[in-house]
């Protein structure tokens, strides 16, 4: 099921893929399969971030950036390295180092400080 959403996630199935990954963390959860559960848990965040990370309308330069940028920005602000975000998102540090410089770009940002400030 985590697979799964994943795929779906890639194709542009964003509500399968968030009712094939909440199935998979409540089954995970259930086995008691903690370290399993928790990436399925960073997958569901990375895809529904009102619900997750507080909404991003506040700022309309953050409304303009793409789920996996601001999934990507957010773990960046909270202290994450480039390898740790890739982990989690389950992508390439080169994709982390993608995001991150159009985040910055967009946004007008120098630094992951100036990141932490505005989220």
């Amino acid at each position: 099921e985590h697979a799964a959403g994943n795929l779906l996630l890639t194709r542009g199935d964003r509500g399968s893929a968030v009712e094939l990954l909440r199935r998979a963390h409540s089954r995970l959860t259930a086995l008691g399969a903690t370290p399993f559960a928790e990436r399925v848990h960073t997958d569901l965040a990375a895809c529904d971030f009102r619900s997750a990370a507080g909404d991003r309308t506040a700022s309309p330069k953050l409304a303009d950036l793409t789920d996996r940028a601001y999934a990507t920005a957010r773990l960046a602000a909270a202290g994450n390295t480039n390898q740790e975000i890739a982990k989690e998102l389950l992508v390439s540090a080169k994709t982390v180092e993608y995001h991150l410089s159009h985040v910055f770009a967009k946004l007008g940002l120098t630094s992951r400080r100036q990141l932490r400030a505005i989220l």
